[in-house]
């Protein structure tokens, strides 16, 4: 054997010429291993909201119009209603809250329109009010949404607008919302 052959591993037929080994001449910095990639929190405008499933969404709101209902029956005790919905459902906006349980007020108790919900939530109250076969409330509240809309133009989304139609002609009634198809 020539002295540029060197044995390799533990077996001895492992053989490499020495002559064909590169050796670098740098040495490379380790890098260092992170413990895990740090969460960054969004902020302003650009914050995600918090993912809802399906199913979970549909309880909220039924939950929503359970404890709107409760505050329109006994307003005395409103912040206490509040509170128990809150223990259920923490991260629903407060916001919202308000203007949902004023505008089931508003239907339920004939009084005018303060504030009106979310697109989503005015949908589930008219299949709510579908569902139980409360048809004077979906009247009711079908109207009090146009007189609103005519009030604050753009406050009811063109979706809602196309229910409440489908909803009025099922019931044998005229169509209210003019829908304009941009």
């Amino acid at each position: 054997m020539s002295d540029s052959i060197i044995r390799v591993g533990r077996r001895g037929s492992n053989f490499i010429d020495a002559n064909l080994l590169v050796f670098p001449t740098k040495k490379y910095p380790k890098t260092k291993k992170r413990a895990g990639k740090k969460a960054a929190v969004p902020k302003g405008k650009k914050a995600k909201p918090i993912i809802v499933s399906k199913v979970n969404k549909e309880k909220q709101t039924l939950c929503l119009i359970k404890y709107s209902q409760m505050i329109a029956d006994d307003l005395e005790n409103q912040g206490k209603y509040k509170r128990m919905f809150y223990a259920f459902y923490p991260d629903y906006p407060k916001e919202n809250f308000k203007k949902f349980v004023n505008m089931y007020y508003a239907v339920v108790k004939n009084k005018k329109f303060k504030y009106v919900a979310q697109s989503q939530e005015i949908r589930h109250l008219l299949s709510y009010f579908t569902k139980e076969a409360e048809h004077e409330l979906l009247i009711r509240f079908i109207n009090k949404l146009y007189h609103f809309e005519s009030e604050h133009p753009d406050s009811v989304t063109p979706r809602v607008k196309k229910r409440c139609n489908q909803l009025l002609v099922s019931k044998n009634h005229t169509e209210l919302f003019g829908i304009t198809m941009g």
